[in-house]
């Protein structure tokens, strides 16, 4: 792995260069299914690009227009926040010569197969004073059935060969425009370049050609080869098989067969929340979803954006005469994160405000939750 120089970086501008086919940001859908394919170019794409842009204006300092939607509004907030973040650590950038590094190409520069020179752009990095890499991605939303960690990992590695930096530990962020959410994981270093290197010894394999039969997951409607994808038609074959197994039989079948149900359900419900994906796409873009001989009728509607408060003292100037103060306060609910943030910003140590924060509320019980678990996991 090395770095280019100025000029080669310059002509590969996020601007005009196309993802590369095995790029950081397609790890994590092509260690999902390594027979993963992106789309060319769509509506969603073009949005994300948009958000994408106003997050690198907010971040070096720029002016920009009154956010039009509740997307653009959370974007400036997130990349207000790692803006501020960032001046008030006074840490070091880790590539480039603006404010905060910001559409800065990293390369992962070596053989693999037919493919050498694998690029992408990271949105935020720096290293603060305590030696965490921070390393920062803007994502469009949120998908709890998308892992992004590998494509950071990638960057923090690109970074780190690329740059005098030994950091201890790497804290990757994963901001969401949909939600607002920030979502962060932190390892020691050792632990992120030994998951590098695996996760690299896998790309490499999908790159030379080693790969795996297409399965359903969370990356479906975003593959350019869905629509002949063997994945769903299998899944579909299983469930026609399988629809005298209905649930009110639930007490009548051995541990093995609900665990084989269990199974099928999960794969169902991802083949269903892909063609409903594919439907509202091609509604949004005028075709017709119908079949008006059985009545059955599709079609896009437009919703009002979701209603929020910034401004709890305000909202209860006004609501004082018809609410008590009980009432109104158990109308409310506050980020932790953004809490943080705030009493970060107002001077307050890391490890005080852990502790006030801890304070201010209370932690509800554990819950079990049921997931489904490799063999290793179980034995």
């Amino acid at each position: 792995m090395k770095t280019k120089d100025r000029k080669t970086e310059a002509a590969l501008s996020p601007e005009g260069a196309a993802h590369h086919p095995f790029g950081p940001s397609r790890w994590p859908a092509l260690l999902d299914c390594s027979q993963y394919e992106g789309k060319a170019s769509s509506a969603d794409a073009e949005r994300g690009t948009a958000l994408h842009k106003l997050f690198a204006r907010v971040l070096v300092g720029e002016e920009v227009e009154e956010p039009r939607d509740r997307f653009e509004a959370n974007v400036v907030k997130l990349a207000t926040q790692y803006r501020l973040m960032h001046l008030e650590d006074k840490g070091d950038l880790a590539i480039g010569e603006r404010a905060l590094l910001v559409e800065t190409l990293v390369w992962l520069d070596v053989p693999m197969g037919p493919v050498s020179d694998i690029h992408g752009w990271v949105d935020c990095a720096f290293m603060d004073r305590n030696h965490v890499l921070h390393v920062i991605d803007l994502k469009s939303a949120e998908n709890p059935e998308r892992d992004y960690l590998p494509q950071l990992i990638a960057y923090a590695s690109g970074i780190v060969t690329s740059t005098d930096f030994d950091p201890v530990a790497v804290c990757f962020h994963l901001a969401y425009a949909d939600s607002g959410r920030e979502v962060t994981v932190q390892m020691p270093a050792d632990e992120v370049w030994c998951r590098y290197e695996e996760l690299y010894e896998s790309i490499q394999d999908i790159a030379s050609g080693k790969r795996k039969p297409p399965r359903q997951c969370g990356w479906c409607s975003l593959c350019s080869k869905y629509e002949s994808c063997p994945a769903p038609r299998a899944i579909a074959e299983t469930v026609s098989a399988t629809l005298s197994d209905a649930p009110e039989r639930w007490p009548e079948f051995s541990p093995a067969r609900k665990a084989q149900l269990c199974v099928l359900a999960e794969a169902v419900s991802k083949w269903a929340e892909a063609i409903r994906s594919q439907a509202a796409a091609d509604a949004k873009a005028g075709l017709v979803i119908q079949d008006e001989a059985h009545g059955i009728f599709y079609a896009v509607q437009e919703r009002k954006g979701r209603f929020v408060i910034p401004d709890v003292q305000a909202a209860w100037d006004i609501l004082k005469k018809h609410l008590s103060a009980e009432g109104y306060r158990a109308c409310l609910s506050v980020n932790q994160t953004e809490l943080k943030n705030a009493l970060k910003q107002a001077g307050v140590k890391l490890s005080e405000a852990n502790a006030l924060v801890e304070r201010c509320g209370t932690r509800l019980p554990s819950t079990t939750v049921f997931v489904r678990r490799g063999a290793k996991d179980v034995a």
